[in-house]
């Protein structure tokens, strides 16, 4: 029948624009003072290594995601150039309230103490990081914010 036994392939989650946005914003940010910012992000932690395998005539023309691995942890983290600043890690998804709860909880105080009222966060532009509820707390709470 002509059909083998093949593990999904695993395809780049950035496009070319992606890529050329990443170097705009580090072209426009090369000269600033990064002392004082807070970085942040989120990654997933998986467990055990994708063992799903389907049947394909052509394995190697089909690009398909991986699905996605329900025994993982997710991990969100900041740090600055004194060191740790936040880290949290959960199972549930995100949602933009959640996200709100994290920066609450972790890096608001902690950030206080390391620098008083002059820092700055940076995170990427992940739609919870967008959501309304969450630019209505960065606007409140934080006294700069890098996108």
């Amino acid at each position: 029948m002509g059909y083998r036994s093949t593990l999904p392939q695993g395809t780049p989650l950035l496009t070319q624009k992606h890529n050329d946005a990443r170097v705009q914003w580090a072209v426009k940010h090369q000269d600033d003072d990064w002392t004082r910012t807070i970085f942040t992000d989120e990654t997933c932690y998986q467990l055990f290594r994708n063992t799903i395998r389907r049947w394909s005539k052509n394995p190697k023309g089909e690009f398909k995601r991986i699905p996605k691995n329900w025994q993982k942890t997710m991990v969100w983290g900041s740090i600055s150039i004194k060191g740790l600043v936040g880290y949290h890690s959960f199972q549930q998804i995100m949602s933009g309230s959640y996200y709100v709860q994290i920066l609450n909880d972790h890096p608001i105080q902690n950030a206080r103490k390391q620098f008083g009222r002059r820092w700055r966060l940076q995170q990427d532009n992940d739609s919870k990081h967008r959501s309304r509820q969450a630019q209505e707390f960065l606007n409140e709470n934080i006294p700069e914010i890098i996108d």
